[in-house]
């Protein structure tokens, strides 16, 4: 289709290469829970080095620990990473905020970053005795009822949990949405 974007073409290309491809026959094309094909796409290829991905789900798949998983391996193994989750409430905030300290526990220790910071709500990697040493990243949690969040940090991860909960999603949303360079 010609009036498309460059990147929804080769989308599109993809989805119809995929579809004349043989299949064994126990194997199908992804489907949405609705039986319409979904979809399949290259974020990287879409948005540049910018990489945004939106799950839906249903309840109590481990969705939210996969994202904590992945988001904790980013900020607690690389330099310069600053990792928000944003839950709906603060019962949520800390049962994620506890996942992330597990993680951190069951590193092992001869990787484990040091933390500046352990609070109930921040973690931040950084080694007070050698300054330059440290990660100098941090993962922080807090809920959308804060509708300052994200204010006065620059945010390169961003964990969003059950948005569908916000009591003030709009405002919350559009404040952290304005943390990410």
């Amino acid at each position: 289709p010609a009036g498309l974007p460059p990147a929804r073409r080769r989308a599109v290309a993809r989805q119809d290469q995929a579809a004349e491809s043989p299949r064994r026959p126990h194997e199908s094309a992804p489907r949405t829970a609705g039986g319409i094909p979904a979809i399949c796409r290259t974020p990287k290829e879409e948005l540049g080095d910018i990489v945004r991905q939106v799950w839906l789900k249903a309840r109590q798949q481990g969705g939210s620990t996969i994202a904590e998983a992945l988001t904790f391996q980013r900020a607690g193994l690389s330099p310069n990473i600053n990792a928000l989750t944003v839950a709906n409430d603060k019962t949520t905030a800390e049962n994620l905020f506890r996942i992330i300290k597990l993680f951190h526990e069951s590193l092992d220790p001869a990787i484990r970053p040091k933390t500046k910071y352990n609070t109930k709500r921040d973690l931040t990697f950084e080694d007070e005795a050698e300054p330059d040493a440290g990660l100098r990243s941090s993962y922080m949690v807090d809920t959308a009822n804060n509708v300052d969040v994200g204010v006065s940090r620059t945010i390169t991860m961003l964990h969003l949990s059950e948005v569908a909960r916000y009591g003030k999603a709009e405002k919350a949303i559009s404040t952290v949405l304005g943390s990410i360079p």
